[in-house]
C-alpha cells in the first residue's frame, strides 16, 4: 500500500503481486511503467480474482486494502492511514490497484485450469 506520493517509471520492477496506491491528484497513471504493469480500480472483477475470497467477502481487495491499512495503524501510528480508515467508503474509489501483466495472466490460467 502506497499513500504518499510516487517517482516516474512506477512499478517497472514489479514481477507479482498487487500494490494499492492512493491517487488523490489522479496522475499516477502519469507515472506508471505501463509495459510491465496495469492499474485497475478496486472493484475491476477480473483481478479481483487475484485475492483469495471467502465466502463472506463482497470485494477481497476492500477487505485487504482494509486489513493492511488497520495493521499499519496498530504497527506505525499513522494518521494518514487512520484518516482514510475513518472515511474508508469514500476514500475507495482515490485508490488504484497496480498488477504486473503476466502476474495477472498466470494467476488467470491457474483459475483456468481448475
Amino acid at each position: 500500500v502506497i499513500l504518499g506520493e510516487t517517482g516516474r517509471n512506477l512499478a517497472a520492477g514489479m514481477s507479482g503481486g498487487v500494490a494499492y496506491i492512493l491517487d488523490e491528484n489522479h496522475e499516477v497513471y502519469k507515472k506508471l511503467n505501463r509495459e510491465f504493469v496495469t492499474m485497475y480500480d478496486l472493484d475491476d472483477e477480473v483481478t479481483a480474482l487475484v485475492e483469495e475470497k471467502d465466502s463472506s467477502d463482497s470485494n477481497p481487495d476492500v477487505k485487504k486494502l482494509r486489513d493492511l491499512l488497520e495493521k499499519h495503524v496498530k504497527e506505525t501510528g499513522s494518521e494518514k492511514a487512520r484518516e482514510i480508515l475513518s472515511d474508508f467508503e469514500n476514500f475507495i474509489p482515490r485508490f488504484k490497484k497496480i498488477i504486473p501483466n503476466d502476474y495477472l495472466k498466470v494467476k488467470i490460467a491457474g483459475l483456468q485450469a481448475e
